[in-house]
């Protein structure tokens, strides 16, 4: 599916992956219906923020939506079964710059907020209470501060620990574990004890003279890691085997902004070159398989492929009827948003969906087996 949009920033699918969240570089949020039959519809407009939208998240376990701005603010948004509206409700995450990514714990609990004042702002939702509550990582208090803007974040599937990446070439594993809503979190490769705010572990992207982490990922079982830097570079830390092993790769292309894991052991990114490509990790080194397209003819849609297309919205206003467009990559692409099946115990992605600059929004399903991508190179 290619959704056009007016150089959109993040988009978010609902866990039935039927309604799409998109910000058309305004302060708004739309929701649009994807129906597979060449159109996405307008179903909702979300029109808190007074500046741009910055990161947007929908947890698929409790179906609320996330969004952060450059208005220092966020905001949780509810669907009222009665009246079919969306209510928000303001999350006081006690920031001085803007926001710049978002995402909901696993369990949809809590989330974390990157931002440009050198936090991260976990917010917690005390059932109890009803209260949205809030703590901060990267202060004083909590050892080595955070000296640059967060660019990415991403939860450990187990949900007590965070991988944080900022502009100061570095990635962290912090632990974002909040007493009063969950249980005591198991010990894992990346450390036991799990105070909040506690550094697990610290990375610099030393490859070549380093650069901002863009993008980074834990996989399905929360034993790797892997990040993407400014550098071009992909670094992979392994915990598999008790310890963690380093492992980075210097890619011959453009930087890579968007990374997600396929497998335990392969994974895709995608950035500036205009591709997605696949890799793959046998533990001790990274090689590219290659990049992933489509091979069906310019201008048709075949429901069994690698990609859905449908374009939509009018060029400047974002708004508008739905045509069919051709779904390869065009341009940079901006975000990742993953889809795994709930029931899949294997932890295998199952469905991609990809973010461009110039507004394409498209769904790739079409992977490789999973013993396929995990043979051993």
């Amino acid at each position: 599916m290619a959704l056009r949009v007016c150089a959109p920033v993040q988009h978010a699918w609902n866990k039935e992956r039927a309604l799409v969240a998109v910000s058309p570089t305004d302060h708004t949020v739309e929701i649009r219906r994807h129906s597979g039959e060449g159109h996405c519809p307008l179903v909702a407009t979300l029109d808190r923020h007074t500046r741009r939208v910055t990161g947007i998240d929908w947890s698929p376990t409790t179906n609320r939506i996330v969004t952060v701005g450059e208005d220092r603010t966020a905001y949780v948004w509810e669907l009222d079964r009665c009246t079919a509206e969306w209510r928000s409700t303001l999350v006081p995450i006690r920031i001085n710059r803007a926001a710049t990514c978002v995402q909901w714990s696993p369990d949809g609990s809590k989330f974390a907020v990157g931002t440009g004042s050198c936090r991260v702002s976990v917010a917690f939702y005390y059932a109890d209470c009803d209260f949205w509550g809030v703590k901060q990582l990267g202060a004083k208090h909590f050892g080595r501060p955070i000296r640059s803007t967060v660019l990415c974040v991403d939860w450990h599937p187990a949900g007590a620990l965070l991988a944080v990446g900022t502009a100061a070439y570095s990635c962290r594993v912090v632990s974002g574990y909040i007493k009063l809503v969950e249980p005591k979190p198991k010990s894992t490769c990346w450390g036991k004890k799990m105070n909040f705010g506690a550094i697990m572990a610290e990375f610099g992207t030393a490859v070549g003279s380093g650069g901002w982490v863009h993008a980074v990922s834990f996989s399905s079982s929360g034993d790797r890691l892997v990040f993407a830097a400014h550098d071009a570079s992909v670094t992979v830390v392994d915990g598999t085997a008790g310890r963690l092993h380093v492992v980075p790769l210097r890619l011959p292309t453009l930087p890579m902004l968007c990374v997600r894991w396929v497998t335990e052991s392969a994974f895709v990114a995608s950035g500036h070159s205009n591709t997605l490509t696949l890799f793959r990790f046998d533990g001790t080194r990274i090689e590219a398989v290659g990049p992933l397209r489509r091979q069906q003819p310019k201008g048709s849609i075949d429901e069994a492929d690698s990609t859905e297309s449908v374009q939509s919205l009018a060029a400047q206003a974002g708004r508008g009827d739905s045509t069919v467009s051709e779904p390869d990559i065009e341009s940079t692409v901006a975000h990742f948003s993953a889809f795994a099946e709930p029931h899949d115990k294997t932890g295998s992605l199952t469905v991609l969906s990809t973010l461009q600059h110039n507004g394409t929004v498209t769904l790739w399903d079409d992977w490789p087996a999973a013993g396929e991508l995990d043979t051993s190179m």
